[in-house]
């Protein structure tokens, strides 16, 4: 509908069109207008439409009837009613036509009508198409210009169970290592009419832990690190698991040094050798190895295989990270500073035969003047063990009476500093020491 305006002011007449300027109202809610646009959303007889505008208006009365009678749904191409209810199973092709009936004739709505499913998780559905998802039941509806259909589906298996098995027919659990190949999985799916008919391929793979192995679509099974994880397949609405443990091809891997290292800032650099270990049986490493630091500003570390090299670059501790086939190994390392010269805490001790007690400190001046406790650095030698004796736990013991010298070395920035005299009397021993700038 639109509306006009006659202007007759000037001598003459002239015809305007007010359609989007005018005010327009229904008589019925059923029929409502918006700038002469008339939409009907169900029957009414006898609505009023008026258009106003400036003072004037018009008016003009509709009746308001559906287009069609009904609305059907067919089963496909075919000219069968779908009726309210239909059983389908999984897999199948299914499409649904819509018709609307006008008169004795029935015309095609389907791509024109509105779709819906009341649960798409289990029926989904576009222009009549039918996306069959899981077992369960949802309702399809066509809607147009009025008039609807509905109907129920039950959405069914076509499968009773599904079995997994591996390559000779043998069932989990499944044991593997780490670094071996990928194991070929196979599903089966028993039915009314078929028996363990193979639909690997078409079937869904998962994994319910990747971390410690990944299954693809073909369910073939990659090891990643040592653990479980649970392998399900899945298909039209039947599904299997299977339980996959991991384990690593050896018990731990063991470093050469094994006890947490002390570095000096200008000092050498650190060799550490790896091996594996099962039982009895040691293994070399090979090029999967990965050797890395937790802080490239106090070490850097490089290595291939069984061997890395460690750098020191700062003061502070980090550590040497070594992973291989997911088996972790770490070595804590402590990098001091460079030193000009040491001092020993202690410069006389007497003690009686069979004492035993700590090394003294070791404190290093650092090149900006600082103090730092480097006793980790000093390596501790006596001049009679037969008198005085040094384990690897950094304790001395006097042995017998006798006189001894304990020399305390620390190797810093090419310099060598330090050393220590133990004397004494029949069943006791003394030491002293004095510090030296080399």
């Amino acid at each position: 509908m639109w509306a006009t305006s006659t202007d007759s002011t000037s001598g003459g007449s002239s015809t305007i069109n007010v359609t989007n300027d005018a005010t327009w109202v229904s008589s019925n809610s059923a029929v409502s207008v918006s700038k002469g646009v008339v939409t009907a959303t169900g029957e009414a007889n006898n609505v009023v439409i008026t258009g106003k505008y400036q003072g004037y208006s018009a008016s003009v009365t509709l009746t308001a009837k559906y287009h069609y009678s009904e609305l059907k749904l067919l089963i496909g191409d075919s000219s069968a009613d779908a009726g309210n209810k239909m059983d389908v199973q999984l897999g199948q092709d299914i499409s649904l036509k819509a018709k609307g009936v006008n008169g004795g004739a029935l015309e095609e709505l389907t791509d024109k009508a509105t779709w819906t499913s009341s649960d798409a998780s289990v029926v989904s559905v576009s222009a009549g198409k039918l996306t069959l998802n899981a077992a369960g039941k949802a309702t399809i509806t066509a809607k147009y210009q009025g008039r609807a259909d509905t109907i129920e589906l039950t959405v069914t298996s076509p499968y009773k169970s599904m079995s997994i098995s591996d390559a000779n027919g043998v069932k989990g659990p499944f044991e593997m290592q780490v670094g071996e190949p990928a194991m070929p999985l196979v599903a089966k799916v028993l039915g009314a009419s078929v028996s363990n008919e193979p639909v690997t391929e078409k079937a869904t793979w998962k994994s319910s832990n990747e971390a410690v192995a990944t299954v693809d679509e073909a369910g073939k099974v990659t090891p990643v690190a040592a653990g479980t994880t649970t392998i399900t397949a899945t298909y039209l609405g039947v599904s299997a698991t299977a339980a996959v443990a991991v384990r690593t091809p050896f018990e731990a891997i063991v470093f050469t040094p094994s006890t947490a290292q002390h570095l000096s800032l200008s000092g050498a650099k650190l060799t550490i050798t790896a091996k594996t270990v099962k039982g009895a049986d040691n293994y070399t490493l090979t090029d999967e190895a990965q050797w890395e630091s937790t802080n490239l500003n106090v070490i850097s570390v490089s290595g291939s295989g069984a061997t890395a090299t460690v750098t020191p670059r700062g003061k502070g501790t980090a550590t040497v990270k070594l992973t291989y086939k997911s088996m972790v190994k770490e070595l804590s390392v402590t990098v001091y500073p460079t030193v000009s010269e040491i001092e020993i805490a202690k410069d006389k001790l007497e003690v009686y035969v069979d004492d035993t007690g700590d090394l003294p400190q070791v404190t290093g001046k650092a090149l900006d003047e600082t103090k730092a406790d480097v006793s980790k650095l000093a390596k501790w030698t006596s001049s009679d063990s037969t008198v005085l004796s040094i384990d690897e736990d950094g304790k001395w013991t006097a042995l017998k009476a006798g006189k001894a010298t304990l020399t305390a070395t620390v190797t810093s920035g090419g310099c060598l500093f330090g050393y220590a005299r133990s004397h004494g009397q029949q069943k006791r021993c003394s030491r002293c020491c004095r510090s030296r700038k080399m």
